[in-house]
């Protein structure tokens, strides 16, 4: 599924592939206005895909992303909504040709859901166009910004039943009485009659249903179909089966680097920004480990930078890009323990790399480095005859201790002068 465009100035509509789960049919979902100040841009896509996720849609489903036209409050300050329902308008008549670039989207079901803006653009596809070479099943409508009466040529009984000519299933009328956008548009226009989304539609048809929102959406606007778009399209299909294979996406702040980020919501997904993997649960829209990450120092450079570990593997450090495999104890991460030899004695060992380890039969102190496969020394060892028994091994001596003799087994206690070696 790939991203399609089509050509139309300042609307600029853009079609996003949100899913193909494999299953029949396609869904196309058409947002309304901008939010805010400023309607110049389009919508924020990520937030309106998390929204759409939700339902978890069977089949393809497309977001048509556009332009509405809003460029500043004043705008509609000064009577000029006109040139946003136009665009709507523009939109609604090129929907044909936009949708025919999908592929084999002839040979497929097709519901359409509208929601604002979004529905006046379907319903003005569906009167301006012939769509009998579409298997258009449902209509979908959210808070219809349009009134019944807004196509001059029809009557609203015409408009419904035209509309209905074009499609094979139902239309159904998603209204809320308390829509307060909607009742700032008909205050903007100065009509008389109530926009479709906020009132029944008033042509009785048994394929038209009315379903009513008043007073049951959450915000205070009561316009918010998109934000609870799970729960409304579950109050339109009841008994509606959920696609198994449509991931939930959802924004949040990921709980290591604090970068406001879009995952796999309820499942195990990774921070693009800092690679830590976790889970965001929408139910309580909180961020669970499985392993909380740590963060620690690269034995091999040393860097700044550090490495952040979560569960047992091989990490990368991002300074010297040398792989590094790491171990979970509890919540502690180390190093695994490998074999390898004392470089004075040569017994044989198991110790963790990069670590200080004093061999048990020489009591030399050595680390070894996994990555370089070498031994290291911090203080390159003195070897000096033991003084009880002149044995052929000797006593590796770094530092002023007692150092045990593998010959006879007894200890001394040396110091180190210079570089002589002293007891």
């Amino acid at each position: 599924m790939k991203i399609i465009r089509h050509r139309l100035r300042d609307i600029d509509p853009i079609l996003y592939p949100l899913n193909d789960d494999g299953a029949a049919g396609t869904t196309i979902v058409i947002h309304g206005a901008a939010p805010g100040l400023d309607f110049l841009e389009r919508p924020d896509v990520e937030e309106l895909e998390c929204q759409i996720s939700e339902a978890q849609i069977a089949g393809r489903v497309y977001l048509l992303s556009w332009r509405s036209g809003f460029s500043k409050l004043r705008t509609l300050l000064k009577g000029e909504y006109h040139e946003v329902e136009n665009n709507a308008h523009r939109l609604g008549n090129n929907l044909h040709t936009l949708l025919s670039k999908i592929p084999g989207i002839r040979k497929e079901k097709l519901r359409l859901i509208g929601y604002s803006l979004g529905a006046h653009v379907i319903i003005s596809a569906l009167l301006g166009n012939d769509w009998n070479d579409f298997k258009i099943e449902d209509v979908i409508l959210l808070g219809t910004a349009l009134c019944e009466d807004d196509f001059e040529p029809h009557t609203p009984r015409q408009l419904w039943r035209r509309c209905l000519g074009q499609i094979r299933g139902r239309i159904f009328n998603c209204y809320n009485l308390y829509d307060t956008p909607l009742g700032w548009r008909k205050f903007i226009r100065w009509v008389e009659n109530e926009n479709i989304g906020r009132k029944k539609a008033s042509h009785v048809a048994p394929r038209i249903q009315n379903i009513s929102f008043t007073g049951r959406l959450r915000y205070r606007d009561q316009h918010s179909y998109l934000d609870e778009f799970d729960w409304v399209l579950s109050r339109v299909y009841p008994n509606r089966t959920r696609s198994e294979d449509y991931p939930v996406r959802a924004v949040c702040e990921c709980p290591w680097c604090e970068e406001v980020i879009t995952v796999n919501a309820n499942t195990d997904d990774t921070c693009p920004q800092c690679a830590i993997e976790f889970e965001y649960r929408t139910q309580d829209e909180t961020c669970y480990y499985e392993y909380p990450p740590e963060m620690m120092e690269c034995p091999i450079c040393e860097g700044e930078s550090g490495i952040t570990v979560q569960e047992p593997g091989r990490y990368e450090c991002p300074d010297c890009r040398k792989g590094i495999l790491f171990e979970r104890v509890g919540s502690t991460p180390y190093f695994p323990k490998v074999n390898c030899k004392c470089p004075h004695c040569n017994e044989g060992l198991t110790v963790r790399p990069y670590e200080d380890v004093a061999c048990p039969y020489c009591s030399c102190t050595f680390s070894f480095n996994e990555a370089k496969n070498v031994i290291e020394w911090e203080t390159r060892p003195l070897v000096t005859e033991c003084p009880k028994c002149q044995g052929k091994t000797g006593i590796p001596v770094q530092e002023d201790k007692s150092y045990r003799c593998k010959d006879c087994g007894k200890r001394t206690v040396f110091e180190i002068v210079g570089r002589t070696v002293c007891y």
